[in-house]
């Protein structure tokens, strides 16, 4: 079968969206599918209306300051107590900072010694609101990406999609810890095609930051071309981004292969 050879059975998958619909049209045999990093769950929402099985959503739901210096964690806390966004102005990001001043947390929130200490609730409230119709199919897993992976066993998945650490290191620990994961035929694919911290084959980080926009050390292209390599098969990008709505189909491109 093509699948088993690591070719893609389908012609090449067009939008982000879609690669839910070809999980469940030529990749359902385990019934078993996963996304990492979900955040408030409006991808999870497609998928799980495109894909019948089991659906597992991987985020630590908690606060971006990880990693901070001493002098941003100070700025972090200021701005958050008073009223605005702690580290990111991301519109995403507003219900979990009003939850944390509501909460007297902007402190720890800021920290990144204790940040992951603070529950991201109003998030992970959104993202279970989003999957509601999945109704027992889909399950989240409040645990980041490595502590997850292990409770697998290897070749459970159909279908893995990454969207959590888009470094190029981080991305390919995810990339190596989740693919024995997946069985042999199943479909791995991730999230925001590009490369903002070093020049690729046919594209500078400078045309990337313009194209795709996305923060200064992602190095998505980087990783996900050098892992493909690694295991010998393919790697394809989705090709019809910025048409329509920007849920309909993503400016920025997803990228996707098929395991042999």
């Amino acid at each position: 079968m093509l699948r088993d050879r690591g070719l893609l059975p389908s012609d090449p998958v067009p939008c982000r969206n879609d690669l839910g619909t070809a999980a469940q049209r030529y990749f359902y045999q385990t019934g078993h599918a996963v996304e990492v990093g979900v955040h408030q769950g409006r991808l999870s929402k497609i998928f799980t209306s495109r894909w019948n099985g089991t659906y597992d959503m991987i985020d630590p739901w908690r606060g971006p300051a990880f990693g901070y210096t001493a002098t941003d964690q100070q700025k972090c806390t200021a701005r958050c107590n008073q009223g605005k966004s702690g580290t990111n102005d991301d519109t995403d990001w507003i219900p979990f900072w009003k939850h944390i001043r509501s909460t007297g947390q902007c402190s720890e929130a800021c920290n990144s010694n204790t940040s992951a200490n603070v529950v991201d609730v109003p998030n992970m409230r959104i993202a279970k609101q989003n999957i509601a119709k999945a109704k027992d199919r889909a399950t989240l897993v409040r645990k980041m990406s490595h502590e997850a992976a292990p409770q697998y066993p290897d070749g459970y998945f159909d279908f893995i999609y990454l969207d959590a650490v888009h470094t190029k290191d981080g991305l390919l620990d995810d990339m190596r810890i989740w693919y024995s994961k997946l069985r042999c035929g199943g479909m791995f694919a991730g999230d925001d095609w590009g490369d903002r911290a070093r020049d690729t084959d046919f594209m500078t980080r400078e045309k990337s930051q313009r194209l795709y926009g996305g923060a200064p050390d992602w190095g998505v292209t980087s990783a996900a071309t050098e892992f493909a390599r690694s295991v010998g098969v393919q790697l394809m990008v989705t090709h019809a981004g910025g048409l329509g709505h920007a849920w309909e189909c993503r400016k920025v491109p997803s990228w996707y292969l098929v395991k042999s």
